[in-house]
């Protein structure tokens, strides 16, 4: 058996529908908005917009460090506008030369990984060129190659992969300070006074 309707419920329903049509009415001219916005967006600035932030602050550092070495050996045309040729060489002695801002030797994959930053630039440049597989940068890769080389044997890159276990005497001292053992738990505060 149904209800009888009161003028009150079903003035409280019209609104209830106006309300919801209007929220959609809404909604569709928000859809049209983004979409025309969409359609003006070109693809590079989708693709700019969907690239990792991190990577892309690597390689605008790794690309400013090769334009700072560039610019220091008075090259000032734009790295990607230099033929491969030229390109290679100076790519060459960079990675022969390359040092970090205190003057310190680079990590030998850190070398690797700026490579691929400035491979990644060219190809963002739409410039038809790899530095990783392309012929004409053989040379520059075999100079980086070497470097690494170098470098690992003056011990960059050579970092432990896991803990060292501890001698017999190194746990012997950790019981004789009571840092190990069945006694009490010690709690260190960084506020506490050391004690002699």
């Amino acid at each position: 058996m149904a209800l009888p309707r009161s003028p009150h419920s079903i003035q409280m329903g019209e609104e209830v529908m106006n309300r919801l049509a209007q929220d959609v009415l809404e909604l569709e001219d928000r859809i049209e908005e983004r979409d025309r916005a969409a359609e003006q967006m070109t693809t590079d600035e989708f693709i700019d917009q969907m690239r990792n932030k991190n990577t892309s602050r690597k390689t605008n550092s790794d690309v400013n460090k090769l334009k700072t070495w560039l610019s220091d050996q008075n090259e000032l045309r734009e790295f990607h506008e230099i033929p491969p040729q030229e390109l290679d060489l100076l790519l060459a002695r960079f990675f022969m030369t390359a040092k970090k801002c205190d003057g310190g030797d680079y990590e030998p994959d850190t070398l690797k990984s700026i490579q691929g930053s400035i491979n990644r630039h060219l190809t963002e440049k739409h410039c038809n060129i790899n530095l990783i597989k392309d012929k004409e940068f053989k040379h520059s890769r075999d100079v980086l190659m070497s470097k690494r080389k170098l470098l690992r044997q003056n011990g960059k890159g050579n970092k432990p992969k896991k803990a060292e276990p501890l001698t017999k005497e190194e746990i012997d001292i950790l019981y004789q300070k009571k840092l190990l053992g069945a006694g009490k738990i010690r709690v260190h505060n960084k506020n506490d006074k050391k004690s002699n």
